[in-house]
C-alpha cells in the first residue's frame, strides 16, 4: 500500500494549483487524472484581470485576489520550470460616449485607483473599429494555461505523483478517517475534475450546477499586428504570429464537444463588427465549465464524510481565483480555518440527503 495525505482527482486548473499549494506545505499527494483534450483550462483565455467590463465593477473579492496572482504564477513557472506568465493589458472598447464618460467616472472613485487607467487610449490600429477610444485596465495579464498545466504535468510524471488514468468511484472506500483506493491510502480525497463532477460524481450530485459550453475560434490575420487584448462583446487575444483567439460563447443548453456553426457564426459576427482586416479561421475549439448558479465556486467537505472534499467550479474567471481559493481552502484543509460563506459548499448542505 502506499500512504499520502491526499488524492486529487483531476489536473486541471483546480487540481493543479492544490497541489501546488500542498506541496508548499510539504504535504504528499497522487493526483489520477486521464488527459481530456476538452478539458476547460486547456481551453481557457488564461485572461485576468479586476474589473467586471460590461458592468463596470470590481470582480468579486478582487482586492483579496488581486495581490496573489503573480507571486502565484512566478512560484509555479519555478517549481515547473516554464515560462507561461505574459503581461499583457486588457482593453475594453467603448461603443459609445455614454460608456466613455462612464469609464472616467469610475476612474475617480478610490475603489478603482491604480487599476484603471483613467486616461482614454485613442486608437491607432486601421482595422479596429474604434470612435470613442478604449479604457485600458492597468493591473491585468494573460496565463498560457496549456503550458502552465503541461509543464505541471510533466513535473507530476517525473516526480511520480500521478496516475494517468480514469477514476472508478466503485473502488473508493471513504470513513471518517481517511479513504482507500486501489492500493493508495490518504488521509482525505479531492475532487477537482471539473465539468465531469456535475455528471459523474455520487459524492457532490446533489450540487445545482449550471453547466456551459463555450466556444473559442483561433484565427490567422497577418494585418492586425495587435499587440494587446480587446474586449467589445467578444474578446481578441494574440497568441503570436498573427494568431488570435476570439471568444468566448455562453451555451447553457448543450453539453457536447461538438464545435458548432452557430457559436462561429456569434463570433465572426462579434468580431467583424470592430475588426475589419481579414483572417482565416484556423480552429475552433469547445470546453464545458463547470459552473454554479449563483457564479461561485465549489470548496469545501462532504456533509457527512469528513474524508471527501471538492475544489471546483471556478468558471470563466478561474486564472483570476484559483490563487487565493486554493491558499484558502488549503488553509481550511490543514489548518481548520473558515473560508468565505460564499465559496463554501456548506450553503447547500440543505439540498443533501444521505
Amino acid at each position: 500500500m502506499h500512504t499520502h495525505d491526499y488524492i486529487i482527482i483531476g489536473q486541471g486548473l483546480s487540481g493543479t494549483a492544490i497541489a501546488q499549494q500542498l506541496s508548499s506545505q510539504k504535504k504528499s499527494f497522487i493526483i489520477i487524472d486521464a488527459l481530456d483534450p476538452n478539458q476547460a483550462s486547456r481551453i481557457a483565455s488564461g485572461i485576468w484581470n479586476p474589473v467586471t467590463l460590461k458592468r463596470m465593477k470590481l470582480s468579486w473579492l478582487a482586492i483579496e485576489m488581486l495581490p496573489l496572482i503573480q507571486p502565484f504564477y512566478r512560484d509555479a513557472e519555478n517549481l515547473f520550470n516554464a515560462n507561461f506568465i505574459e503581461p499583457l493589458k486588457v482593453n475594453r472598447l467603448f461603443a459609445a460616449p455614454e460608456e466613455t464618460n462612464d469609464w472616467i467616472e469610475k476612474s475617480d472613485q478610490p475603489i478603482f485607483d491604480e487599476l484603471i487607467n483613467a486616461r482614454i487610449q485613442q486608437n491607432k490600429n486601421k482595422y479596429i473599429t474604434s470612435k470613442y477610444g478604449f479604457g485600458e485596465v492597468a493591473v491585468s495579464g494573460r496565463i498560457v494555461t496549456e503550458t502552465w498545466l503541461d509543464a505541471a504535468r510533466n513535473y507530476f510524471k517525473e516526480n511520480k505523483i500521478i496516475l494517468e488514468e480514469t477514476f472508478d468511484f466503485e473502488l473508493l472506500k471513504t470513513s471518517a478517517e481517511g479513504v482507500a483506493y486501489k492500493n493508495i491510502n490518504a488521509k482525505g480525497i479531492i475532487f477537482c475534475e471539473g465539468m465531469h463532477a456535475a455528471f459523474k460524481n455520487p459524492y457532490f450530485k446533489y450540487i445545482p450546477y449550471s453547466v456551459t459550453k463555450g466556444e473559442v475560434i483561433e484565427i490567422k490575420c497577418p494585418d492586425l499586428n495587435l499587440d494587446k487584448i480587446i474586449n467589445s462583446g467578444v474578446f481578441i487575444l494574440p497568441l503570436g504570429d498573427d494568431l488570435y483567439k476570439i471568444g468566448a460563447t455562453y451555451d447553457w443548453d448543450n453539453h457536447d464537444f461538438e464545435p458548432t456553426e452557430t457559436a462561429r457564426e456569434e463570433l465572426t459576427s462579434k468580431l467583424e463588427k470592430f475588426m475589419t482586416a481579414p483572417y482565416d479561421i484556423v480552429s475552433q475549439s469547445v470546453g464545458v465549465r463547470p459552473t454554479i448558479r449563483d457564479r461561485r465556486p465549489l470548496l469545501g467537505t462532504h456533509p457527512e464524510i469528513p474524508s471527501v472534499h471538492i475544489f471546483n467550479g471556478m468558471g470563466s474567471r478561474g486564472v483570476y481565483m484559483a490563487p487565493y481559493l486554493s491558499e484558502m481552502f488549503t488553509n481550511f484543509l490543514l489548518d481548520g480555518k473558515p473560508m468565505h460563506k460564499e465559496a463554501d459548499i456548506a450553503r447547500f448542505n440543505k439540498l443533501y440527503s444521505a
